[in-house]
């Protein structure tokens, strides 16, 4: 059976879980109860928490999220998901339709759903920094916003080089380009501009503001900032 959620859009959720825990934010624990206790998400890595929990979780709900209204006139009536994206649909709505065919569809809606608009790479970066803030032990306001943004870019620059590596070619020429990318890099973008210090605020606001959603139950739920 296929998730209704990608499992990137779950991982991410399941992170915000792990940070408004860190953060000591009321989390609804019993909403959460299907994803394990407390104890279980602190512990478990996502992979195996996906495995041993996750992947089952989301799909038991999957053949409730298309909702089927009615059939008239030769034709079907489909409720579908509006946060949902076009790929997802693509996958989902073949066997919903192939379904109602033969029997009626199932009705009702999934417990865990995305509530609101969804954005991957907005909501990695805001998590890392605030995961990044979390650690940090500088504690000056302008000095360990800098400091932030540059650990954030060490980590870009690595998932970048990472990516580089694994569809790069055998061709010497190629690696030596990477290479001299990687230093041009490093050489720009030592200072931090003030734009990118208003940046990094406005981030971590927004971060707190998507934990904040997230112990309550909804992901990634209203932006208020």
């Amino acid at each position: 059976m296929k998730t209704v959620l990608l499992k990137s859009q779950v991982s991410v959720w399941f992170d915000y879980l792990k940070i408004a825990d860190r953060l000591g934010l009321t989390v609804d624990w019993a909403f959460y109860k299907p994803w394990g206790t407390r104890e279980e998400i602190r512990q478990l890595k996502f992979g195996t928490w996906w495995r041993t929990k996750g992947q089952s979780l989301f799909e038991a709900s999957a053949e409730s999220q298309i909702t089927v209204i009615g059939i008239k006139d030769g034709c079907v009536d489909i409720r579908i998901p509006s946060h949902w994206t076009v790929r997802q649909v693509r996958k989902e709505i073949g066997p919903v339709f192939s379904q109602v065919r033969t029997k009626d569809a199932p009705r009702g809606t999934g417990e865990f759903h995305i509530k609101g608009r969804f954005s991957y790479g907005d909501f990695v970066s805001y998590k890392r920094v605030l995961e990044l803030d979390l650690n940090a032990r500088d504690r000056g306001q302008r000095e360990k916003m800098g400091n932030l943004i540059r650990a954030f870019r060490a980590e870009e620059q690595k998932r970048k080089d990472r990516a580089a590596k694994a569809t790069a070619t055998s061709s010497a020429r190629a690696a030596q380009k990477g290479k001299k990318r990687h230093k041009r890099f490093k050489a720009v973008e030592v200072r931090v501009t003030p734009n990118e210090q208003r940046n990094g605020y406005i981030w971590l606001k927004k971060a707190r503001q998507i934990a904040a959603n997230v112990a309550n139950g909804e992901f990634p739920g209203r932006d208020r900032s």
